[in-house]
């Protein structure tokens, strides 16, 4: 990785976790740092408005980067949703 000088990149990333904020998951997102000081962790869940307010303030854009869940977590519920109407 080349020697950059703090602030080099025109962005930041932000990154939350439910459980930590060292969570030996994203540790290769520590190693891929290329810019230090632009990478910032955050214990939150993405279903907590408030958490989610903190780690998005100052943001002028967001990637929503999503991760595999389980059909029956996504389907189920919904469908539990409509046949309960």
């Amino acid at each position: 990785m080349p020697d950059m000088q703090p602030g080099a990149l025109p962005w930041s990333h932000r990154s939350f976790n439910r459980s930590q904020t060292d969570d030996p998951r994203d540790a290769f997102l520590k190693q891929l740092d290329m810019d230090p000081g632009n990478l910032h962790l955050f214990k939150a869940d993405e279903l907590d408005g408030d958490a989610m307010t903190v780690a998005f303030a100052g943001c002028k854009g967001v990637f929503h980067i999503g991760t595999p869940v389980p059909k029956y977590e996504r389907v189920d519920p919904q469908a539990i949703g409509v046949t309960d109407m």
